[in-house]
C-alpha cells in the first residue's frame, strides 16, 4: 500500500485567493485517500495587509488549526506555507515542522534576502522548495538557493509547465542533491485533488516529511492532464 500526501494546498481562512474552507477541503481529502496534507497558506505582504505582523502570524496558524480540527484524526494535517516576498513574483513553500515562534522571530520576512530566507528555514528543520517554478513570471532559481522545486503543480487554472520544470529539475540534480515535490495547489470547490507524493509509510508530521524528502523515499504523481 501506498500513501498520499499533497504538499500543496490552500484554505480559504488565511488565502484571500482561495474559495473553499478548510473543513470542506479536508473533508475532500479523506474522501480522495490522502492520508496526509500539508496546508500551504499564503505568506506575503498583500494577504497580511493592513494587520500587525503578530496578528498575521496568528490568523495564518488558526487557519491550519481548523483544518486539523476538522480532519479528527482521519488525515494528517502538516502546517506548511507558501512564501512571497517583496523582492519578485517567485513563491516558495516552507516545508517542516513549521511553528508560530519560528515565523514570529522575523518580522522582516518579506524584505530579507533569499539565502538568508534559505539559511533560516533550513537551521529549523525546515525545506525551502520552489513553488511552480516555471509559471509565467517566475524566475527558476538555481540550485543552492533553494533545497528543490515543485516539478508538478495541478492548478487547473495555470499554465504550470510541469514536464519544462522537471525537465530543469532534473539537470539541476546531477550531485543527486535536489528535491523534487508535487501538490494541487488546491484553491476552490472544484478543484480535484490530483497530485503529491507517495510513500511507503504514512506522514505524520513535518519532520518526518523532511525526512523523507531528503533521503528521496518518495515519489511524485500527478493524477491530472495538466500542461
Amino acid at each position: 500500500m501506498k500513501y498520499k500526501t499533497d504538499l500543496h494546498c490552500h484554505t480559504s481562512e488565511a488565502s484571500g485567493c482561495a474559495s473553499e474552507c478548510g473543513a470542506d477541503t479536508v473533508k475532500k481529502y479523506i474522501d480522495c485517500g490522502y492520508t496526509s496534507l500539508v496546508i500551504t497558506n499564503h505568506f506575503s505582504p498583500n494577504h497580511k495587509g493592513e494587520r500587525s505582523y503578530a496578528e498575521f502570524v496568528e490568523g495564518f496558524f488558526r487557519a491550519a488549526d481548523i483544518a486539523r480540527n476538522a480532519a479528527n484524526g482521519k488525515i494528517n494535517i502538516i502546517t506548511g506555507a507558501e512564501l512571497k516576498t517583496n523582492e519578485n513574483s517567485n513563491e516558495y513553500l516552507i516545508l517542516g515542522e513549521l511553528t508560530r515562534d519560528i515565523m514570529l522571530g522575523i518580522p522582516d520576512i518579506f524584505d530579507m534576502s533569499l539565502p538568508d530566507l534559505h539559511k533560516y528555514f533550513n537551521s529549523r528543520g525546515c525545506l525551502f522548495i520552489q513553488a511552480h517554478p516555471m509559471r509565467n513570471g517566475i524566475k527558476m532559481i538555481e540550485h543552492g538557493f533553494v533545497d528543490g522545486y515543485e516539478v508538478v503543480n495541478s492548478h487547473p487554472e495555470w499554465e504550470s509547465r510541469n514536464a519544462v520544470a522537471r525537465a530543469l529539475a532534473d539537470f539541476y540534480n546531477s550531485d543527486g542533491h535536489v528535491i523534487m515535490t508535487a501538490g494541487t495547489d488546491h484553491h476552490d470547490p472544484h478543484h480535484v485533488p490530483k497530485a503529491g507524493i507517495l510513500t511507503d509509510a504514512p506522514i505524520e508530521s513535518g519532520t518526518e516529511l523532511v525526512r523523507i524528502l531528503k533521503s528521496k523515499k518518495h515519489t511524485v504523481f500527478n493524477d491530472s492532464e495538466i500542461r
